[in-house]
């Protein structure tokens, strides 16, 4: 079972890869 710290890193991680996928379809869009 992972620890506390452990899920916080991971769950801020995938956000943080959300957040940069979003970024980057905003990016493709405005070129296409």
């Amino acid at each position: 079972m992972p620890d506390a710290a452990t899920v916080a890193a991971t769950g801020s991680w995938v956000g943080g890869s959300e957040r940069l996928r979003h970024s980057a379809k905003t990016v493709l869009a405005s070129y296409y």
